[in-house]
């Protein structure tokens, strides 16, 4: 805890402040004088303490549990073990810190969010099953390119945690920012990467100032995340497209299953040269597919060693500019020869919990069916076996959470819904 007056008092909060609390709670470090060190064993030193036994943390995710704290999130973890020289010096201090964490939290039925890690945090919870997440990006700033996460998801994936992507702003400008520079030219951005990080998706934006259309492209009415099967990570082809100096890359790649099929998204920002996808490239073998650029439907192409997708290099900017980026979703076309696009107000069009599936349910058609909340509209692009693209709608009953859609053609070619 930061030594600050407000918190030397002893706690006095009830979980009644919180009726409906459901909620993070986020723990910085301890002060050298902190007054839990009356009753708990602490190393001690000038910058901060360290709790050695896991009845601090026993004591304190407690308490924070009446309240309605379903995930403790542990932050300023670079400056704890950087700053203490007891972190640096024992092969065993920091580790069995972190496992006494874990293990309260485990036994409280919580998870954990490491906040600042270095890699060695991110290795050791292997071992601590309650850490689900960790922050994979820098702290927030309007416009400090916060949507850079592409490389340290990956390393966050194979370690089993999901990335996160920390808080983003939906709308340019918002009033009272404390910040130098106060714009986010790149909101949009910013909300995708965020929905395609696997992780939480955390809105930072002052209250009233939220741009909900495009916050509602990450999740469903009700604030049920939309999630592909893993984060999205680098493009290996990013890799190894040059064998001179090294350049980064911004493309990275996931996919949903649904039914059997896989649907992949792609995006692109700041590529400095031309790269070339083809479908082994996603791991897309032996089906035919077609690719349509979110932001401009009216590009559809086949996806194929013969049709390959090329994204032309969009140069490099300087923080605080606008980002030119593209975003790509890559469909399986069904054996009835139709192709289900999915919902276009999503970033994922096609994945859990929206879609819920889809099937070639006659010879020359197609049935989905897509969950939603009673009275609410969906709103699905198609492609005919003709490729012509269709939109279709359906309606939640008012005493139901799905709706389905079938489209089918004639032998004539017409095809309707």
């Amino acid at each position: 805890m930061r030594n600050v007056s407000a918190f030397r008092q002893p706690c006095c909060w009830t979980h009644k402040q919180f009726p409906n609390g459901f909620f993070m709670i986020l723990y910085r470090y301890f002060s050298p004088d902190t007054d839990y060190a009356a009753n708990f064993s602490f190393a001690i030193e000038n910058y901060c303490a360290l709790p050695l036994g896991q009845d601090t943390f026993d004591y304190i995710m407690s308490k924070a549990v009446q309240w309605g704290m379903t995930m403790y999130e542990q932050d300023w973890l670079i400056t704890t073990y950087q700053k203490m020289a007891i972190t640096r010096n024992n092969v065993n201090v920091a580790r069995q810190w972190l496992i006494n964490m874990g293990k309260a939290a485990s036994t409280l039925g919580i998870t954990i969010q490491y906040c600042m890690p270095l890699p060695n945090y991110l290795l050791e919870s292997t071992e601590i099953f309650s850490v689900s997440q960790a922050r994979a990006s820098d702290d927030y700033q309007p416009g400090n390119k916060n949507w850079q996460i592409l490389h340290t998801s990956l390393l966050h994936w194979v370690l089993g945690l999901a990335p996160y992507k920390d808080v983003f702003w939906t709308t340019p400008s918002q009033t009272g920012c404390p910040y130098a520079l106060c714009r986010e030219p790149n909101t949009v951005l910013e909300t995708l990467v965020s929905a395609l990080s696997g992780g939480p998706v955390a809105i930072g934006d002052k209250i009233g100032a939220t741009d909900q259309t495009l916050a509602l492209k990450t999740c469903m009415l009700d604030g049920t995340l939309i999630k592909a099967d893993r984060p999205a990570v680098p493009v290996d082809k990013t890799y190894i497209q040059f064998d001179s100096a090294p350049v980064i890359v911004h493309m990275g790649e996931t996919s949903a299953t649904v039914s059997g099929l896989s649907w992949h998204y792609v995006y692109a920002a700041e590529t400095e040269f031309d790269i070339t996808l083809n479908p082994s490239d996603l791991n897309i073998h032996g089906i035919s597919a077609f690719v349509v650029d979110y932001f401009n439907t009216d590009f559809v192409q086949a996806f194929s060693d013969d049709s390959p997708l090329t994204v032309k290099a969009m140069g490099y900017v300087a923080p605080h500019s606008e980002v030119t980026f593209k975003y790509y979703v890559i469909a399986p076309q069904l054996p009835s020869g139709w192709t289900l696009l999915g919902d276009w107000s999503k970033f994922l069009t096609v994945a859990h919990p929206r879609v819920k599936d889809v099937t070639a349910s006659a010879p020359n058609a197609i049935t989905t069916n897509v969950l939603g909340n009673p009275g609410e509209v969906i709103t699905l692009k198609l492609l005919t076996p003709s490729l012509t693209m269709m939109t279709v709608s359906c309606t939640v009953a008012n005493n139901s959470k799905s709706c389905s859609v079938t489209c089918s053609c004639a032998d004539d070619g017409t095809c309707t819904c």
